[in-house]
């Protein structure tokens, strides 16, 4: 039997140039997760994030102070299976909404101009847009450039690289990932997947367990390491 803490990264720079690196908020929300696992004298036999930037510098973060304590882990991998769909099948599925919807086309333009001005106000419509997207995109009336039942098996093949000797593990990912995983355990319906998105905070960790091929859930969207309301974000 295995114990998985899958973790979101920190909050990314969703108003900047670059979506793909963690804001100031969060690196220390990555450092306060780290802190928080060296106070409850936690080890990691496998230890693992996805290859994007904010994944990777989230799990950075939270293996620095364990680092400082000299506590011993695994070198961390960098595996595919963790990151979060492609930005651009969004962007794909979402042209061809504002094709079939003038007010979801609308509102599309709208966005982009708030995002590109840097306007805080984008997130909200942002994810407005994206609920229709992905609602799509499970149901397969869009499919392309691959279905969510394609990108669901990816994620769920991420618990077939744990090794059989491992008790612990740390796995730093996205949203997504969480949310399928989170599904999976709680043996939701695919459909219901993906609207847990909207509660899973950042740096947030949601604890499973992993014993004869089969996921259970602990706890979820869990942040004791998050003390002050100033420090937790969603997005």
């Amino acid at each position: 039997m295995a114990r998985i803490y899958l973790v979101r990264h920190g909050q990314a720079n969703s108003l900047g140039a670059e979506y793909d690196q963690l804001t100031e908020l969060g690196h220390k929300q990555a450092l306060l997760l780290g802190e928080y696992f060296v106070r409850m004298r936690m080890e990691f036999d496998f230890v693992a994030s996805g290859t994007l930037k904010r994944q990777k510098q989230t799990l950075d973060g939270i293996l620095n102070p364990l680092r400082s304590e000299g506590t011993c882990f695994p070198a961390p991998l960098e595996l595919d299976e963790l990151n979060e769909f492609d930005p651009g099948l969004w962007l794909h599925i979402a042209q061809k909404i504002r094709k079939e919807d003038a007010e979801f086309a609308k509102t599309l333009e709208r966005y982009k101009a708030l995002q590109s001005a840097g306007r805080p106000s984008s997130r909200e419509i942002f994810y407005k847009l994206i609920q229709r997207v992905l609602k799509e995109w499970v149901e397969g009336i869009h499919d392309e450039p691959y279905s969510f039942d394609q990108y669901k098996q990816k994620v769920v093949n991420v618990l077939n690289r744990i090794p059989m000797d491992a008790g612990s593990i740390l796995l730093a990912t996205s949203s997504t990932p969480v949310a399928v995983l989170s599904g999976l355990s709680l043996r939701l319906a695919k459909t219901d997947f993906l609207p847990l998105m909207k509660f899973i905070s950042n740096t947030s960790f949601n604890i499973f367990e992993w014993k004869d091929g089969q996921i259970a859930p602990i706890s979820l969207n869990s942040y004791p390491h998050i003390q002050d309301p100033d420090l937790m974000s969603l997005l």
